[in-house]
């Protein structure tokens, strides 16, 4: 997926040959041009679900990590470059879930789950906290 950040479009891991997650981060930076690789991400994953926060952190959520799904939550901080870990989400590990951010909530649905070999139809909604945006509370939805 890609993210947008200011001036700034951010592609960060996905899949090279073999279904291999690639750790890599690229930004292109609209105003000059040009592409440049930035931090990798930690744990490499994906069919996740991604969204902005505040125009400055983007949210990575679950995923494929080449071997088994993931329930984290990795935050790329755009101007600083830096990775950070935030609270994971709750329920069954998934990839191809899909969510969105606005203003300060979170919502991911649905998505399939490699170890039960079955899609899943379970939703929640986090509220970021303004002051610690690593710090996650997570409530279950009704199901999607």
């Amino acid at each position: 997926s890609a993210n947008t950040v200011g001036y700034k479009i951010v592609c960060a891991c996905g899949y090279s040959s073999g279904f291999t997650p690639d750790p890599n981060t690229y930004v292109y930076d609209i105003s000059t041009s040009l592409w440049t690789v930035m931090a990798p991400m930690p744990i490499p994953v994906g069919d996740y679900a991604s969204g902005v926060y505040r125009d400055s952190l983007i949210y990575y959520i679950g995923g494929f990590d080449g071997t088994q799904d993931q329930d984290i939550v990795q935050v790329y901080d755009v101007a600083n470059d830096t990775w950070s870990s935030a609270s994971v989400k709750p329920g069954t590990p998934v990839d191809a879930l899909r969510g969105a951010i606005n203003m300060d909530k979170i919502v991911v649905v649905g998505g399939y789950s490699q170890a039960l070999q079955a899609p899943i139809s379970e939703a929640y909604i986090g509220a970021i906290d303004a002051l610690n945006p690593l710090n996650i509370t997570w409530t279950a939805l009704p199901d999607y």
